[in-house]
């Protein structure tokens, strides 16, 4: 295996293919939610996602073009959202803070918390067309490792890797104990305009998805041996996930969803529609026991510059039973782990975070403004990561924080 800094020397130098990061830390706040464009990105290692839901609450609020509800399913809107108290809902863990212009990015970044606990940071020492530094902070010790730019945007991670992706080189995984790395689906384009979530599966494999052709409505979506260094085709749709020996994927691309389809652990697979209408799939998610799928209902035409824009998040049982919904105007990113939904709201009057608990269907407001450099760092089970506003767009205070 080659260092780190040794295979990442000849990666694109045609400024930081780490797309959607930077997109999410240069530029006005709502612009850059709504700008993230799904073109020329490589991989999302796929992943996990969930929410869960018991009574009929409210309505739906969502656009004309959404069907209405099924009966007995639990429909919020933000507003349904309890107000969440530090010390009684949630405990804060840890903090950092960073800071971005349009000549330096200084501090640190958080893209994601591992099932460890540890924290993944990036830095950018020389700004952000300069080289990073990965930085992962565990209870005991703190690691720091040497990135020029290139290595792409942080995808999740599996039991011993962190995922990478970048324009030139792959998916690139490092390696947490001897900080290496090594490439898998080497200058395969991709698509990596997508939150990172945790992705390990314990059985060596990763779940992608390419990058769209042309105006097609599916793409390509492959099953990825890691120890192999091996990618098939697993079908053509539009987003994969996977979790427990789960992989679930839609059936089209920046366009209506009329099929899911969940492939257990041996095999079988099981078709269902969700009955989204016309409204836009932007994403899906499975655990053990639910798929959610991301839509956008006012993009009724279909379009890859709001990739990260929905407005109603829909959750399933595995064979397709809905189970709860969830409405609000410029929704996005959505970010998930096998127990939290969390949600950020772009809209003037329901601004902030918000988080839905899988397994109770808790659902909390735990901050009330958007930090101009929200983007997709994710946490892991119980324990998240939202963005504070500091000074403005130009910085924020990562929290991450352990649910209660």
């Amino acid at each position: 295996m080659n260092h780190l800094t040794t295979l990442l020397h000849d990666a694109s130098t045609d400024g930081p293919t780490d797309h959607l990061d930077l997109d999410d830390l240069l530029g006005t706040a709502r612009s850059r939610v709504r700008r993230r464009r799904a073109v020329g990105g490589l991989a999302l290692a796929a992943v996990v996602g969930a929410a869960a839901g018991l009574t009929l609450v409210g309505p739906g609020g969502e656009g004309e073009q959404a069907p209405a509800a099924p009966p007995q399913v639990q429909v919020l809107t933000l507003e349904d959202a309890e107000q969440a108290e530090p010390g009684q809902d949630f405990e804060v863990l840890d903090t950092f803070t960073a800071h971005s212009t349009d000549e330096a990015m200084t501090g640190d970044f958080v893209r994601g918390v591992l099932a460890d606990g540890t924290v993944v940071l990036q830095r950018y020492p020389d700004g952000p067309d300069g080289p990073t530094q990965v930085v992962l902070v565990g209870a005991e010790d703190t690691q720091v490792v040497e990135a020029p730019t290139g290595l792409g945007n942080f995808l999740g991670a599996t039991d011993q890797e962190l995922v990478f992706g970048g324009d030139a080189d792959g998916l690139l995984l490092l390696d947490r104990e001897r900080l290496v790395v090594r490439g898998v689906l080497d200058r395969r384009l991709l698509d990596s305009n997508h939150a990172a979530q945790p992705v390990s599966d314990g059985d060596g494999h990763l779940y992608v998805a390419g990058a769209p052709m042309g105006s097609e409505s599916a793409r390509p979506l492959f099953d990825v041996d890691v120890d192999a260094g091996r990618a098939t085709e697993l079908a053509r749709g539009g987003h994969v996930a996977a979790y427990g020996g789960r992989v679930a994927w839609t059936d089209a691309y920046d366009a209506p969803v009329r099929a899911v389809t969940v492939r257990d652990a041996q095999g079988g697979t099981t078709d269902f529609d969700p009955h989204t209408g016309d409204c836009i799939g932007k994403g899906v998610g499975v655990t053990g026991t639910r798929v959610v799928l991301m839509t956008n209902c006012d993009d009724g035409a279909g379009d890859s510059e709001y990739t990260d824009v929905v407005n109603r998040i829909d959750v399933f049982d595995l064979d397709g039973t809905p189970v709860s919904r969830i409405t609000g105007d410029e929704l996005g990113p959505v970010r998930m782990t096998d127990r939290y939904l969390t949600i950020t709201s772009w809209d003037d009057e329901t601004a902030g975070t918000y988080t839905y608990d899988v397994e109770t269907g808790g659902f909390l407001r735990v901050t009330d403004a958007m930090s101009g450099l929200a983007g997709s760092e994710t946490g892991h089970g119980s324990t998240l990561v939202w963005e504070e506003r500091l000074d403005g767009d130009a910085g924020a205070t990562y929290v991450v924080a352990r649910m209660r």
